[in-house]
Order: structure tokens, then sequence, then C-alpha cells
């Protein structure tokens, strides 16, 4: 099938890796990935997990370096994770030029009560993971998961998308077509580059 636009593929298989691009394009140059950044968040959290620096089951309060409103204490990792925290879509507001920065982004959030713990699709959960994921680390959310995820897998490409600094980890990446590729090969236990990526207990829980 003739795909339409500027694009680059990656095609594991048992045998092979197939690598495709279209005319003046390349697998190994980073492009925005948007809400895919949400998985290299996610992964980033499973090795302080494994190392009992953090708990899924844990507040998320706990991690939060601002006051929030009380009604929020019960809300976990994983529940952010989930997206089941209860905080708003706000969908129009995170590309209006509303917020300069995730945390200004996730503070104005949490001062106000949750919503209805039903499944909402939020940009703000993986905003307010992020600062969890510094708080734990201490060290920027971007060194954190470069630590934890980019160069343990040997990706050479992610880099921060400046234009959308401000989404963090629910969509400020940049990644090559390849590295994503070693990411989703590692999470279904067939690593390119490293095969004793998490253990099989943090795999089956992501999936």
């Amino acid at each position: 099938r003739k795909l339409a636009g500027p694009y680059q593929a990656v095609v594991v298989t048992a045998r092979e890796v197939a690598l495709f691009a279209s005319h003046g394009t390349s697998p190994f140059e980073p492009q925005r990935v948007a809400s895919e950044s949400k998985l290299a968040t996610t992964t980033s959290l499973f090795p302080m997990v494994e190392e009992d620096r953090l708990a899924l089951d844990s507040h998320s309060a706990d991690h939060v370096p601002f006051c929030i409103n009380d009604r929020w204490a019960n809300v976990t990792i994983l529940d952010l994770l989930q997206q089941h925290s209860g905080l708003p879509a706000d969908r129009s507001s995170w590309f209006g030029s509303r917020w300069e920065t995730c945390e200004a982004a996730a503070q104005e959030a949490l001062t106000r009560p949750p919503l209805s713990r039903e499944y909402r699709y939020s940009n703000h959960n993986f905003c307010v993971l992020s600062l969890i994921i510094e708080q734990v680390t201490d060290t920027s959310f971007f060194d954190a998961v470069d630590d934890a995820v980019f160069t343990p897998l040997r990706m050479t490409s992610p880099s921060r998308d400046d234009d959308y600094r401000y989404l963090a980890g629910a969509g400020a990446f940049e990644i090559s077509a390849i590295d994503l590729a070693l990411l989703m090969c590692a999470l279904q236990d067939q690593s390119l580059t490293a095969p004793n990526f998490l253990t099989a207990a943090s795999k089956n829980l992501m999936r």
C-alpha cells in the first residue's frame, strides 16, 4: 500500500528488521512523537518501582512539589497511569498557550477538586507523573527518562521538542522510528539492545 506524505517505518519480525522511509527522510531521524511520549514516561517509572524508590499504589500527593486540594489525597500513581485520577481533559487549553510549563498546568488542575474517577484521557495525568519523576530522581524529567530508558536501550535520537516542552511526559519527545522500535521490542520481550531491561513482572503489568 502506498503511504501519503513523509513517513518513516520500522518493521521487526523474528528474522529481520526492515527499514522504510519516504524520499528525503530517514528512520534514524528524530520526529515529534506526540502522545507516544507517554509510553516513554510510563516505562521510566518501572525501574524506580523495581528499585523500591516508588510504589504504584503510593499516593501521588506525597510526591507533588506544591500544595493541592485535599480531595486528591487518595489518587495513586497507578490512577494517573490508567487515566482514572479525576483530572480534567482540558483539550483545547493544552494547545492554546494557556500554560508555559507542565508544573503550571498541574498546579492549576490540582487546586480544583477532582472530577469523577471514571476513565478520562488527560495530558494532566502525565504532566503530574513528570513532576513526580523529578521529585523521586532529584533531576530534570528529561534527564531522568534518559537515565531510566533511553541510555539502557541504547536509544540515541530522543530529545525534547522545545515547541511543546510544557507537555513534558505527556507529549514533548522527539524520537526516531528505529528508536521507538527498540523501546517497543524491549517491552515485548524481544529487546534488540538490552535483553534484561525490566523484569517480566514489570512488562506484564505494563501490558
